[in-house]
C-alpha cells in the first residue's frame, strides 16, 4: 500500500525522468490518469515498460516510427512492451498493451518484440526493488505478454481492415489493444 502522505498527481511520471537502464536498453515509469476506455479496469495507476531499439538486432526495421523521431532521428527509439495496472494496495491487477499513438516511439515486428522481451532486464540502483520486480514480472508473465502481443496484432489488423481510410497507429478510438486481468 502507498503511504497515506504520498500524493500521486495525474499524468506525472514517477520517478520524474523515468527509470532508465542504458546498458540493457530498458525503461519504465509509473503514472496515473483517468480512463474513459471501457475495456480498461479501474486502477490506481500503471507502469509503462519499454525497451529501446538497441536491444534488438541492428538489422531489425521498425514498422512505425513516431513523429518525434521522424523530426529528430536522435530521439530515443523506445518501444512499448506492456503496461502493468496496479491497485491502491500495490498489487498488479492487469497486463495490457497499447496502440502506438499512446506512447509514441517505435513499433517493431511482433516476433522481434517478443525476442527483446526474452532478454528483458532493468537494473537501477536508485530504484533497485522496483526494477527487480518489473524484471521479474516481465519474465514471470512472458507467456501471457506474448499472447497479449499476438492479440494486439489481430486487433490492429482487424481495425485496419474495418477502417482502411484511417491510420490505425494514430486512431484515437483504439487505445488499449489487449488486456489480461490478473486474479488475486
Amino acid at each position: 500500500m502507498l503511504p497515506k502522505d504520498v500524493t500521486i498527481y495525474e499524468w506525472q511520471h514517477y520517478p520524474q525522468g523515468d527509470v532508465i537502464d542504458r546498458v540493457n536498453h530498458t525503461q519504465y515509469y509509473y503514472h496515473a490518469h483517468p480512463s474513459h476506455d471501457p475495456d480498461r479496469m479501474i486502477e490506481h495507476g500503471h507502469f509503462h515498460i519499454f525497451f529501446r531499439g538497441a536491444a534488438l538486432d541492428k538489422n531489425v526495421i521498425p514498422r512505425v516510427r513516431s513523429k518525434k523521431n521522424l523530426a529528430d532521428p536522435k530521439k530515443d527509439n523506445l518501444c512499448h512492451l506492456v503496461s502493468i495496472a496496479m491497485n491502491e494496495y500495490g498489487f498488479p491487477t492487469a497486463l495490457f498493451t497499447l496502440n502506438h499513438w499512446v506512447v509514441q516511439g517505435f513499433e517493431y515486428p511482433v516476433e522481434e518484440t517478443i525476442r527483446a522481451m526474452e532478454n528483458f532486464i532493468i537494473m537501477n540502483t536508485s530504484h533497485d526493488l522496483t526494477s527487480r520486480w518489473i524484471t521479474a514480472m516481465v519474465h514471470l508473465f512472458q507467456p501471457q505478454i506474448t499472447e497479449l502481443l499476438h492479440h494486439r496484432e489481430k486487433v490492429i489488423a482487424y481495425f485496419q481492415s474495418e477502417t482502411p481510410e484511417q491510420n490505425v497507429w494514430e486512431a484515437k478510438s483504439l487505445e488499449v489493444t489487449s488486456l489480461l486481468e490478473l486474479k488475486s
